[in-house]
């Protein structure tokens, strides 16, 4: 998976907008974004918080109990 272009505040700035009634439209002509991405970090940032953006480097650490089930 590559490292996105925009930044987790960027993110967080263009959900904030589309969750206080921007279109998605809107938001994607004037940051250069697809609407379908400015809704699926919407709904990112609705569940999750800023933390839905956060740029995990490396793979997923998983506990021994985990690996063993």
């Amino acid at each position: 998976m590559s490292k996105s272009p925009f930044t987790p505040e960027f993110r967080e700035m263009v959900s904030k907008l589309f969750l206080d009634g921007e279109s998605s439209i809107e938001l994607s002509k004037k940051y250069g974004v697809s609407a379908y991405t400015v809704r699926k970090w919407a709904l990112r940032y609705k569940e999750q918080g800023i933390e839905a953006f956060a740029n995990h480097v490396g793979n997923k650490a998983y506990s021994l109990e985990f690996k063993q089930q």
